[in-house]
Formats: structure tokens, C-alpha cells, sequence
């Protein structure tokens, strides 16, 4: 009795263990989740599948190339850089399978923390101008990297036509005078988005 109750409590920590190390799918803009049709603990078993003996770094659910996949950045113990594994989710195929070096990974970052931050000051500045303030009266409150479904950036005009692509870019919120303001980016220019 007692080592059935030892085996059930290990099985349990391992179980914990596994599911703590395991980050959840992140979705890279809202509504993507309900259009997947395979989960993602599955997306991920097919992954580490692909990729043996490795543990998953990141795991997020986007639309790229007009497919919707969940792309898992899987590490393998011993090796630089990732394994970058791209899982269909409609239909649980493997979509891409591409090796990321580290010194890859690292200018891959560096671009986008370097677009964030030009990006919040063009923004900051904007705002500024717009006001009629001094640029040190804005307040950068939050910025969030974010996909848009279209190259509206969330913020479409009437009578207008965006191309149907996925779009990567920031989500910029600022203050100014008590009141709160929005600019939506690619990782180019940026539009105000005050709804």
C-alpha cells in the first residue's frame, strides 16, 4: 500500500514538474485561439516529436503566412541556438522545421528592442506635436509587442484597403495631461489609435 501511494505521489511531482517547464501557448493577437483546431499540448507533442531530447523555450500562436501555427522554439541540451518548429493548427502537420544560432536569436532581439525604442519615442513625439506640449510632458505608460491579423494595424480608415497579411509591430500607450492615448506600429510607422 505504501508504494503504491510512493509511485502515485512521484507520478504526480513528475507530472508537476513537466507542466511547470511547459510555457503556454502565447497568442500573438486575440481571437487567434478559437480559430485553432488542434490544441496546443498537442502542437507541442508533435513538436518535441520532431525535435527529440529537446525542452520548449517559448511557445506562441500566430498567423504567418496567411497559416495559422503554433511555433515552438525548442533548446536542446548541449547545442546553441533553437530548433524553431512551426505546427499547423488546423490540421497538426509540421509546417517548418528551421535552426535559429544564438547570435541570431541574439540580433533578432536587438532589432526589435531597437524598433520598440524608436518606435515609443516617434510616438511620444507625435503626441507631443499633436498637443501642442513638450515631449517630456508625454508618458510612455506600456509598450507590447503585438501581431495585427491585416496592415491596418488595428486601426482602419473607411474606404480604405490594407493588405491581408499578417503584421508584426508594438502596441504603444501614453499619458499626457491626465488623459490616456494609443498608437498602434508595424515595425516602421506607427498610426494614433484613440479608441
Amino acid at each position: 500500500m505504501i508504494n503504491w501511494m510512493t509511485a502515485l505521489a512521484a507520478a504526480v511531482m513528475i507530472s508537476a514538474a513537466a507542466s511547470a517547464q511547459t510555457p503556454a501557448c502565447k497568442e500573438g493577437s486575440p481571437g487567434l485561439a478559437a480559430k485553432a483546431k488542434v490544441t496546443c499540448a498537442d502542437a507541442q507533442k508533435t513538436a518535441l516529436a520532431r525535435v527529440p531530447h529537446a525542452t520548449v523555450k517559448s511557445a506562441e500562436l500566430e498567423e504567418e503566412k496567411g497559416k495559422l501555427v503554433y511555433s515552438f522554439d525548442l533548446k536542446r541540451r548541449g547545442k546553441s541556438g533553437v530548433e524553431e518548429v512551426q505546427v499547423d493548427a488546423v490540421s497538426g502537420q509540421v509546417v517548418s522545421v528551421e535552426h535559429e544560432s544564438a547570435k541570431h536569436e541574439a540580433a533578432e532581439k536587438d532589432e526589435h528592442l531597437a524598433a520598440a525604442a524608436r518606435l515609443g519615442e516617434l510616438a511620444r513625439r507625435d503626441l507631443a506635436s499633436r498637443l501642442g506640449v513638450p515631449a517630456e510632458k508625454v508618458k510612455t505608460i506600456s509598450l507590447r509587442p503585438h501581431t495585427w491579423p491585416d496592415a491596418s494595424l488595428g486601426c482602419p480608415k473607411p474606404d480604405m484597403s490594407y493588405a491581408q497579411m499578417e503584421t508584426k509591430g508594438f502596441v504603444i500607450e501614453l499619458e499626457a495631461g491626465g488623459k490616456k492615448y494609443r498608437y498602434h506600429s508595424d515595425m516602421q510607422r506607427l498610426v494614433p489609435c484613440d479608441q
